[in-house]
């Protein structure tokens, strides 16, 4: 059985039965060996997971809240999504990949990630049952995913329009989709694809820090929860997939979207950047296929998606 798999049967196991479980009684029911449970609680608690081992027994550190999925499924339907929930699994995104060209639209949420990712390759952290860590996953046709950029751009402005009032006035969008506030990350997005002949697969990703923020070496993290918002995980999803889907499905419109690009919600719009190619400037916001316009004091420059913004 892959890691993903042990480490989701072994959580659910965990959060049935709170107290303290006997590792030779969970070892046996999971069909692993003493050094592969080790390695197995180590995995999730690099993962954040909060296991607490005493001698030969075996707990949650923190108490869980999944998320009531009966409520969320039926809600989801209604929007035309199928749910796929885990307590544990790999990378979501990798999850929606994995789904034929032609299966239905699906929403694959997990409460934690083995191997969540962002922008650039870099690693995706969150505080399992704290946030909300999913993947939309639907059918498209091959043309629809040669605007990778536009279609994240998109999704940055959804993803911050769907968010609750009280936040959403101090939430600004880091290019091309991070949602900050201030210099503090609260939410990224990733968009991938896979496509045979004239038929795709697009895949959003979308990692959001509710109830807390992580902690993460060399990067500032806020959570909504820390801007006075405290929304229902469940409504919050039904919410964030309900204006994400709508956005995926509709056309793409450049003009419409870099007209919604406003200084108000540009968090590098005025402010020093570099970039780790060595561009550097004043943020001047959208240029017309996407990239992000610079000034350099005698000209204007663009950041490429290729690119990666090391300092704002």
């Amino acid at each position: 059985m892959p890691v993903a798999a042990l480490a989701d049967k072994l959580m659910r196991m965990l959060i049935q039965a709170p107290e303290a479980r006997l590792l030779p009684a969970l070892r046996q029911q999971l069909g692993v060996s003493e050094c592969e449970m080790e390695a197995l609680i180590h995995t999730l608690e690099r993962a954040g997971c909060g296991l607490l081992q005493e001698g030969e027994t075996l707990s949650l550190a923190v108490k869980w809240h999944p998320l009531s999925i009966e409520s969320v499924g039926a809600r989801l339907l209604e929007l035309g999504w199928r749910l796929d929930y885990r307590m544990v699994t790999g990378s979501t995104n990798d999850d929606g990949l994995d789904l034929a060209l032609n299966a239905a639209p699906t929403v694959h949420v997990a409460e934690c990630q083995l191997a969540g990712r962002g922008q650039h390759g870099r690693s995706w952290g969150a505080v399992p049952g704290a946030a909300l860590t999913f993947s939309l996953s639907l059918p498209v046709s091959a043309e629809r995913v040669r605007a990778p950029l536009w279609i994240g751009l998109r999704a940055g402005q959804a993803l911050r329009e769907a968010l609750p009032a009280e936040a959403r006035a101090r939430v600004a969008i880091k290019w091309p989709n991070d949602l900050v506030v201030g210099r503090r990350k609260l939410a990224g997005i990733l968009a991938q694809s896979r496509s045979r002949g004239d038929r795709a697969r697009l895949v959003l990703g979308v990692g959001i820090n509710v109830r807390a923020a992580p902690k993460v070496a060399g990067r500032d993290t806020v959570s909504l929860a820390d801007l006075g918002a405290c929304p229902i995980r469940e409504t919050l999803l039904v919410a964030l997939v309900g204006a994400l889907g709508e956005a995926l499905r509709e056309p793409l419109e450049p003009q419409r979207i870099r007209a919604a690009w406003s200084r108000e919600v540009d968090a590098l719009h005025g402010r020093p950047v570099r970039t780790e190619s060595g561009l550097a400037g004043l943020g001047q916001g959208l240029a017309p296929d996407g990239s992000y316009r610079l000034y350099t004091g005698t000209g204007e420059c663009a950041v490429s998606a290729g690119d990666r913004i090391v300092q704002w």
